[in-house]
């Protein structure tokens, strides 16, 4: 069971690790995104990240704790640190993906616009 919750954890850190350092996608989306709200998105995605990381972290200590019989305040504090930064990772991509979805209808209105424009000529 241990080395099991060590891999978990660690997988959690690594996978934040990428989201935050080399996730190009946000500054790929740079080229049709505003300037500003770009930077928002990879900032974003970067704390997302790092939230990630702190998740595996606080797994890793939550469930050696719960293995070597910590005391029951700590192994609260722990749990409810290790939610708190899974909810707060989770409305990071929430707010990404409404920040994707404006990108899409922003893109989409704007080749509407186009061709509507082609017919009138």
């Amino acid at each position: 069971m241990q080395l099991f919750s060590a891999i978990f954890s660690f997988v959690i850190a690594a996978v934040g690790f990428h989201y935050a350092v080399y996730s190009s996608a946000a500054l790929r989306l740079g080229e049709i995104e505003n300037a500003a709200i770009n930077r928002r998105r990879i900032f974003l995605r970067r704390f997302s990240g790092m939230m990630l990381i702190a998740t595996g972290a606080c797994l890793f200590l939550l469930f050696s704790s719960l293995q070597q019989e910590w005391s029951p305040i700590l192994i609260g504090l722990l749990l409810i640190a290790t939610m708190l930064l899974m909810f707060g990772a989770g409305y990071l991509a929430l707010v990404d993906l409404r920040m994707t979805n404006q990108l899409r209808r922003t893109m989409r209105d704007k080749s509407s616009g186009l061709g509507n424009d082609r017919e009138k000529d």
